[in-house]
């Protein structure tokens, strides 16, 4: 049986920080996501979660046996694009009574509004060795309508699409603003991701006029059946739901060794990898071009290596970089604005030898 079952499912906000709780089981993760896109490129990406399977520590204990248990791993991650090319990062660890989201401090530093066709979010965030990252994130258009679904141990759920705004500063350092069309969605699963089934997934999303075009195209592990789906939003907040044949094309290695392939056909569309704006050694994002019927429109599409996840020569790097509790001497100069990084380095250092 595979474990791994697409739910598409509309039963609440929660577990996702937003009126509910994180897994209860041993190994398992939850995750809200919001994803700004401008025409030109430029972007911002929020996630809010328990037991994220991309921080440092996840999967590697999962890996061990000795899975760490959703409730007590909340983290935060930003990352900011300013026409396709990244200007801010942040992945910060946070301890179980910071991820509030309707406290005064937030989910880390996010304080997180949802009502009907909205979702806002209110950014005062720390950044080591630099000004807070301060401003304000919305997204205002559709509920995502979900029919009934079965029982599963994974469920993926989009739940927003719209307009977009946002508006971020870290002092007078840096500052990004655009307008252009959101996208929110919701993760949870019982399993860790590792007993899941899951090598690969690819996934993207493509505004247009009518709606919203989404891929989630998911690669299997030995005996467990590929998994292809492209969802059709419209402007009702309607879900026309496809199950798709794939085919790719050669891949090509990233700068850290990720295998992805350039173009993809998925069903009646046409998917291109054009630019990739961030690289790394397990996770691509890429603004990517979709057409369909002599239309192409512009998106965004992450390309995730499950198996590199959390392991191999560049493990020791990435558990230098998230900010938090127990956070490395080194983050300052990966967290934060992608200019101005040594001189929060040292800037933290002196904080911390002064005191």
């Amino acid at each position: 049986m595979n474990r791994f079952c697409k739910s598409f499912e509309q039963e609440s906000w929660a577990p996702l920080g937003l009126g509910g709780a994180p897994p209860a089981s041993e190994a398992g993760f939850s995750w809200g996501y919001a994803d700004l896109l401008d025409p030109a490129g430029s972007g911002v990406v929020i996630i809010w979660a328990h037991g994220l399977p991309f921080a440092p520590g996840i999967l590697s204990r999962e890996r061990a046996g000795t899975p760490v248990r959703a409730s007590a791993a909340p983290s935060l991650s930003i990352a900011a694009y300013d026409k396709g090319n990244p200007v801010f990062w942040l992945l910060r660890d946070l301890r179980p009574e910071e991820a509030v989201p309707h406290a005064p401090g937030g989910f880390g530093g996010v304080r997180i509004s949802r009502t009907d066709g909205a979702l806002a979010l209110e950014l005062d965030v720390p950044v080591p060795g630099a000004a807070p990252l301060q401003g304000a994130v919305s997204i205002e258009g559709t509920d995502v309508v979900l029919g009934p679904a079965g029982p599963a141990l994974h469920r993926w759920a989009p739940q927003l699409v719209g307009r977009a705004k946002a508006e971020l500063r870290c002092g007078d350092a840096w500052s990004l603003a655009f307008e252009g069309r959101g996208y929110h969605d919701r993760n949870a699963s019982s399993l860790g991701l590792t007993e899941l089934g899951i090598r690969r997934w690819i996934w993207g999303r493509t505004p247009h006029e009518d709606g919203e075009t989404v891929h989630y195209l998911v690669e299997p592990v030995g005996s467990h059946s590929e998994q292809n789906h492209v969802l059709e939003i419209d402007w009702s907040g309607a879900v026309e739901h496809r199950f798709v044949e794939v085919e790719r094309s050669a891949e090509v290695r990233g700068r850290w060794g990720v295998p992805s392939p350039r173009q993809i056909r998925a069903g009646d569309l046409q998917i291109a990898h054009d630019t990739a704006v961030e690289d790394g050694p397990f996770y691509q994002r890429w603004l990517t071009s979709v057409s369909r019927g002599g239309a192409t429109h512009r998106g965004v599409g992450e390309v995730v290596d499950v198996d590199r996840i959390d392991r191999g020569w560049a493990a020791p790097l990435v558990r230098m970089a998230p900010d938090g509790p127990n956070a490395s001497i080194w983050s300052p100069l990966f967290v934060g604005p992608s200019a101005g990084g040594a001189g929060r380095l040292f800037r933290s250092w002196r904080a911390r030898w002064s005191r």
